[in-house]
Parts: C-alpha cells; sequence; structure tokens
C-alpha cells in the first residue's frame, strides 16, 4: 500500500490517485499523519479525506489542487473549514482561513500575489468534485470566497473547533 504524508501529495499523486485519506495510525513508522490512497470511487464521507481536482478561478483559469476538510462543523459554517491547496509554478500554496493568525501572509491577496494576478481575477475559486464523491450538493461543489460574509462569532468558532477535533 503507498502511503505519503500530505506534504508530499502533489498533482502527480493526485492525477494517479485523486482521494487520499488519513491512516490515523499511531503505530505506523511514516506516523499518523500519513495518509493512502483510495481506489474505489466515488467515496461517501469526508473526513480525514482530501480530494485532488482542478479549480477555476474567476478569470476562468484552472489550477490543479487538493481540498480538504469538507462537510465538517454545522451545516451553517461548513464552507468555513473546507482547506484549499493550489498548485502553480512546481509549488504549492496553501490558502489561510480568515481565522488563522497566518491569514495576512497566506490570504486571498497572497493566494493572488502568488498565481501573479489580481484578487478578482482569482476569487471567486469554484470546484466539483462530485465525481470523486457523493454527498450534500454544497459540499461536493462550492466556491472559495476572498471575503467571508458571515464571519463566525469568536467563542462559537472556539466552541466548534475543540467540539469537532
Amino acid at each position: 500500500m503507498e502511503v505519503r504524508l500530505p506534504s508530499k501529495i502533489g498533482p502527480k499523486a493526485l492525477s494517479q490517485h485523486p482521494v487520499w485519506e488519513f491512516l490515523n495510525d499511531d503505530g505506523h513508522p511514516a506516523g499518523d499523519t500519513a495518509m493512502r490512497p483510495i481506489t474505489k470511487l466515488p467515496v461517501r464521507g469526508f473526513a480525514g479525506r482530501l480530494f485532488g481536482t482542478s479549480v477555476t478561478l474567476a478569470d476562468g483559469s484552472r489550477f490543479p489542487a487538493a481540498i480538504s476538510d469538507l462537510g465538517f462543523g454545522p451545516k451553517k459554517y461548513r464552507h468555513h473549514f473546507r482547506s484549499l491547496n493550489v498548485f502553480a509554478k512546481g509549488r504549492r500554496f496553501h490558502l489561510a482561513h480568515y481565522f488563522q493568525f497566518w491569514y495576512e501572509t497566506q490570504g486571498p491577496d497572497a493566494l493572488a500575489a502568488f498565481l501573479g494576478k489580481k484578487r478578482d481575477q482569482v476569487f471567486p475559486i469554484s470546484y466539483d468534485i462530485s465525481h470523486l464523491a457523493i454527498g450534500p450538493h454544497d459540499v461536493i461543489r462550492g466556491v472559495f470566497e476572498a471575503a467571508i460574509s458571515n464571519p463566525i462569532p469568536q467563542d462559537k468558532l472556539m466552541t466548534l473547533l475543540v467540539r469537532g477535533r
């Protein structure tokens, strides 16, 4: 069985195996954050899984990407927790969430700069993993916005994060 750390799962690995899941095995030599590919598609369930796909930017350009943390949290806030990694120029860019302290250096403006584009050329970013997963429409298809219109109140955010992990 092929096993990789998330940082070693790039466009090539995702083209061969577009869905990966965490081993969650403390005894594995690669550690509990190692991942294995899932070969039977489409999958049901999103927890602990990474999905390789192409995303479409506002200007219509497409880039390989990895999306994870889908379906986490209550329906009202699910889209706040999705994670996005975009691959370009032989590198990976992990887009920070608005509530993470590195948002200023890894947020929407930084992604636009990484891609050599203006923010409005990049956002919104759309994705569709309906060929990889079965689940709620708003989870398998979605949009990453540059700004969240209804941010989670800080006290509720902490409760969701602690309860969800």
